[in-house]
């Protein structure tokens, strides 16, 4: 049999190859793929080994169906992972009113949203890893603690200190011992995935995917492979807020189909009902509800990831999945009913899960003519807007605004849009 060529490609050089032959430069690459351009740069070189998740990104955006990830050879056991260099940091901003990608160093960075944990990066390995295991208890009660703040305040200040520990983070794995290492990769790639999540919130997607799939590569360096799936689950939603349907529904089912937890394959589930609903696809929505359904009953006997991915506000996940298919199905009376019982049943504290679902009820409602119960509804949701600053909330109140339009000489609607107008003004702190 001859030697299959392929085999001794090495991904940087084939992929330098496939993207010259598309007529592609590295830049308009890594925008396509929501990486840096100087990170392509040592893929293709060879300084670095590409993730999976940007192999796959990669192997799609040039149509190589599959040829890409064919040349990448996973290392053998007794191969020790690379220590991730900090010697800059990766931080995401504007420059000239479009996104870019600037370096730091690693002082400066621990410097500005970490100072209690710079020490880090100036004690030598050797010293690091008798506190190593004390500083990682620290930052899971600090991860809880962030979690509780971002859905109470503005998540671009909360964006920057995730960003700052995140990187401590990986600053700290560097040269402790093999088992803290993997831990707080981990626990990094949490942050990470956070972090993603506070950028979409502030309006900015291509920031909440460069986190996501940077979340990945930390989990994938210590050892978790699921946060990977639940990446796809992410971008789903990303797209979800796209109006994408197609790809919500193509990423949503390409989780489903590999191995992972019932907890992530039931987010996973969900989206796709979302998509198909999107669709106006009503049978295949529901199909995919009571997937979901029967995943998150699984996960409850499951052991949990810690911290675990996902809302950890929600009781039941599915409930509000379920009325917001119905909305999109245009059955609004139904949404209604379900949303208003699930949202009695949130946290208090939970201001920003609060709106969301509060917003999407008030839309609801309106849709279905209950014009004075949806801006009753939609007073609390404007009195927390301006704290929290949702850009995916927004993308409902400004639906609500052009739906209650129709009624501008109903008095509680006179009442309230001024304030619904001023809610869609734009916080500028922290992500641009």
């Amino acid at each position: 049999m001859a030697p299959d060529p392929i085999a001794g490609l090495t991904f940087g050089s084939e992929l330098r190859r496939r993207r010259i032959e598309a007529e592609l430069s590295q830049g308009e690459l890594a925008k396509r793929v929501n990486y840096s351009k100087s990170h392509l740069s040592k893929i293709e070189a060879g300084v670095k080994r590409p993730s999976d998740m940007l192999a796959k990104l990669c192997d799609r955006e040039l149509g190589a169906s599959g040829a890409l990830m064919e040349t990448i050879q996973e290392p053998t056991a007794s191969t020790q992972p690379e220590p991730i260099d900090l010697a800059e940091v990766l931080i995401l901003g504007t420059v000239d009113g479009r996104l870019d990608l600037t370096g730091y160093p690693r002082r400066t960075v621990l410097a500005a949203g970490a100072t209690a944990l710079a020490s880090w990066a100036i004690i030598p390995a050797s010293d690091r890893s008798g506190g190593a295991d004390a500083a990682l208890a620290t930052f899971r009660t600090t991860f809880a603690e962030l979690r509780r703040l971002g859905q109470k305040t503005d998540p671009g200040i909360v964006g920057q200190v995730l960003i700052a520990s995140t990187n401590a983070l990986v600053g700290l794995a560097n040269g402790t011992p093999p088992a803290t290492r993997r831990a707080a990769l981990r626990l990094a790639s949490r942050y990470a995935e956070y972090t993603g999540w506070m950028a979409q919130e502030k309006g900015n997607n291509d920031a909440a995917r460069w986190w996501t799939n940077h979340a990945v590569e930390l989990a994938n360096q210590g050892g978790d492979r699921e946060l990977a799936s639940y990446a796809l689950v992410r971008h789903a939603e990303l797209a979800m807020y796209d109006d994408d349907s197609i790809t919500v529904i193509g990423l949503a089912r390409q989780v489903q189909r590999n191995p992972g937890s019932s907890r992530v394959h039931s987010f996973a589930a969900q989206r796709e009902a979302q998509g198909h609903a999107m669709a106006h696809n009503e049978r295949d929505s529901r199909r995919a509800l009571e997937r979901a359904a029967e995943w998150m009953v699984r996960a409850a006997r499951e052991e949990p990831a810690e911290p675990a991915l996902g809302s950890v506000n929600m009781t039941d996940p599915v409930a509000f999945a379920t009325g917001w298919c119905l909305h999109d199905l245009g059955q609004l009376e139904h949404a209604s009913d379900i949303l208003a019982r699930e949202l009695d049943g949130l946290p208090v504290a939970a201001h920003r899960a609060r709106a969301r679902y509060g917003a999407r009820l008030a839309l609801s409602l309106a849709g279905a003519g209950e014009i004075d119960q949806a801006c009753a509804v939609a007073d609390p949701v404007l009195a927390r807007i301006g704290a929290i600053d949702s850009a995916t909330i927004r993308q409902d109140l400004k639906q609500l605004r052009r739906t209650l339009t129709r009624w501008h000489s109903h008095g509680p609607v006179r009442q309230i849009m001024p304030r619904l107008t001023e809610a869609l003004r734009t916080n500028t702190n922290g992500y641009a």
